[in-house]
């Protein structure tokens, strides 16, 4: 009985012991964490690199132990500065678990440092110091570069950047352009303490492009929304043709009853139609596509006329086929009416639409009396040419120019006549600015601002110069640049653009097709101006040879982006975007 008293006191002597030691145990376990934390809380505060910067961190490490290499030093270059991404902070370090075991019989107690997470292969960071002594660092990669010398690199001191209203003012080394890091003669790996746990996941190189290498962001949107000006005037006839391969005409010409046989150039059999593709491109301003649809709402109740020569009765057959292809059911509902080709035809629509869109023939503008007591054909410059069937319009679209430079025997006209006057010789200027000035005078006092729309339509261009090799025959396709050679004289042009801005009481348009014409060599009707031009072109002696035609135009063609201009100053005045005056 005392044999078991006595081993009854060893026992608990025994657990007494084990308890003093556990106690101990706990108690440094928790100092020691403490110690750490705050060491870790103020490495944290002494490490903050801003991401942008170029840095070199050195570890607090202590002295590397016998058989440890001394490129165990670890030194982070983190990428040049780049003005393609935002600055940004480093995240916090995570903690180190400490686990403490229950302690056995057959092994002391010990605490065990569980490593973090693997960081992202993208982020670069200067290793944590620790206060236990690190294990020999994994065997290096036999790819890396170590440092010629075994001494050890420290970086220099931090710097601190202070904050600025935009990342852009942290700059590159050298900042005339971007470029990748330089390869650096160390590399970097992963913490000795818990190095096995990643020695399969090597940090990759961040992906970095050369400028040249980034494509550049669509900023044409941008441009075109800072070009757009509110209350400002835009040029739309300065511009560009662009080929859209999509682009449809607002009309058939084979279901159209106004376009000539000679304008037709598809019935006739033309093997190309890629003239039809091109769309006029204001460079300062979008303008809205001719809408048929719109347009005939719009022209609800209006009288529209044209005057002028041939190419404005191209314009009226474009204009005519576009509202006549958007009135429902419009052979019931338009009416076509043909008093002369050569003196009036008009199209009008019956019932809800109840608008009409009427040519008169008058390339002068002022009249010419083939019936004059002398038996000459007399051209009256200070006389308009039945002005009266003008009045009481909506919109007036006047043209004239070409017919003045015919010479004999084509020539309209003998002699000149003015204030009463006949006279043989006037230089044509002097005369079609006369004739001009007439018809300016009549606008003024015979129109109603208020009421009626006037414009005057600028020269079409023609492209018949064989000497400059710029004839339109074969032509498939438009200039691109200012190689054309102006052979109309530019002297008849100017009188026109004078007059017109020199008319005060009336806002007249001028319609500034000149330049876009000029382009245009591969949208005439050339050698279609008939069906049978394949035989024509044969040199049948049944049939006279083709003259190729380089002053009109293919209908659909170069006139409907006449209509559309008219169209669109129309539509931009309505909404006050855009001033083509």
């Amino acid at each position: 009985m005392k044999t078991l008293e006595q081993h009854f006191h060893r026992v608990m002597e025994l657990i007494s012991a084990v308890k003093d030691t556990w106690k101990v145990f706990i108690i440094g376990a928790i100092i020691s964490c403490l110690m750490l934390l705050l060491l870790l809380h103020e490495n944290d505060q002494n490490t903050s690199f801003p991401t942008h910067a170029r840095i070199t961190a050195v570890g607090n490490f202590p002295p590397p132990l016998s058989g440890e290499s001394e490129s165990s030093s670890i030194v982070a270059n983190d990428m040049e500065p780049s003005i393609f991404t935002t600055a940004s902070i480093l995240p916090p370090l995570p903690s180190i678990v400490v686990m403490a075991p229950e302690p056995s019989a057959h092994t002391p107690p010990s605490m065990i440092f569980m490593a973090p997470e693997p960081l992202p292969s993208n982020i670069v960071k200067a290793p944590e110091p620790s206060i236990f002594p690190t294990s020999i660092p994994p065997p290096l990669p036999s790819n890396i570069v170590k440092a010629p010398e075994p001494s050890s690199v420290q970086a220099p001191e931090p710097f601190s950047v202070q904050a600025a209203p935009e990342p852009s003012s942290v700059q590159a080394p050298e900042p005339s352009s971007v470029q990748a890091p330089e390869p650096s003669i160390f590399t970097t790996y992963s913490q000795p303490s818990f190095g096995s746990m990643i020695a399969n996941h090597p940090v990759e190189k961040p992906n970095l492009n050369l400028v040249d290498d980034i494509q550049k962001p669509n900023v044409s949107g941008l441009d075109k929304a800072e070009k757009k000006p509110v209350n400002k005037k835009c040029d739309i006839y300065d511009g560009r043709w662009v080929y859209k391969a999509d682009a449809e005409p607002t009309y058939c010409p084979l279901k159209c009853p106004f376009v000539e046989e000679k304008m037709s150039c598809k019935k006739n059999g033309r093997p190309d139609l890629e003239y039809e593709k091109w769309v006029w491109q204001p460079r300062d301003c979008d303008i809205p596509m001719l809408n048929g649809t719109d347009l005939v709402e719009r022209f609800r109740n209006k009288r529209i006329v044209l005057v002028g020569d041939s190419l404005n009765r191209n314009m009226w057959e474009s204009l005519a086929c576009t509202l006549y292809s958007n009135i429902p059911y419009p052979s019931l509902k338009a009416q076509i009416l043909y008093e002369d080709l050569h003196v009036r035809t008009f199209m009008k629509a019956k019932e809800d639409y109840n608008f009409t869109v009427e040519f008169f023939w008058s390339p002068f503008l002022v009249e010419i009396n083939k019936n004059h007591e002398s038996g000459k054909k007399v051209l009256v410059l200070d006389r308009l040419a039945n002005p009266e069937q003008w009045l009481n319009a909506d919109i007036l679209i006047f043209n004239s120019g070409h017919h003045w430079t015919q010479v004999p025997p084509k020539r309209a006209w003998d002699i000149f006549e003015y204030k009463g006057k006949l006279i043989e010789k006037m230089p044509l200027h002097q005369a079609f600015t006369r004739a001009m000035r007439t018809w300016a005078s009549w606008v003024e006092t015979k129109t109603d601002p208020k009421k009626t729309t006037v414009f005057f339509r600028s020269l079409s261009v023609e492209h018949i110069s064989s000497f400059h090799k710029q004839s339109c025959e074969t032509r498939t396709e438009p200039f691109m640049d200012e190689s054309y050679k102006f052979i109309f004289p530019r002297t008849l042009v100017r009188v026109a653009e004078n007059v017109v801005k020199g008319m005060k009481k009336s806002q007249v348009k001028y319609l500034n097709i000149t330049k876009l014409t000029e382009y245009r060599i591969d949208a005439h009707p050339s050698i279609y101006r008939f069906n049978d031009w394949k035989i024509r072109i044969k040199n049948n002696k049944l049939y006279p040879p083709i003259i190729p035609d380089c002053g009109h135009w293919c209908l659909p063609g170069v006139p409907d982006t006449w209509n559309r201009l008219v169209y669109a100053s129309l539509f931009f005045d309505n909404y006050g975007d855009v001033s083509s005056s």
